[in-house]
């Protein structure tokens, strides 16, 4: 389905940047990201900005599971985090 192939695409370019290594001359630095996706539903019409919008809130669903995460987007997690009944921990410094 559509979902899984944008979730697969989502988690292969997860695990290209975390196992890839980023030199600049001496210096070297591995990474990883946290990445969400949004799709509409099938007869669903919603605009380019609510798009991102969903995608951005599927973002804070990967943040908050965790670092290096894939996440899409999730009603009930946007319903949580506009209500503020979600409790997003601060992150911890790193390093």
């Amino acid at each position: 389905t559509p979902l899984e192939g944008s979730k697969y695409f989502c988690e292969r370019l997860r695990k290209a940047i975390e196992s890839t290594t980023f030199t600049n001359g001496n210096d070297s630095i591995r990474l990883t990201i946290s990445l969400g996706f949004a799709m509409t539903e099938n007869g669903e019409s919603i605009t380019a900005k609510e798009l991102v919008r969903r995608a951005d809130m599927a973002l804070y669903k990967a943040k908050h599971e965790g670092r290096n995460r894939v996440a899409g987007y999730d009603p009930y997690f946007d319903k949580a985090f506009r209500n503020k009944t979600l409790t997003i921990e601060p992150r911890k410094k790193v390093g």
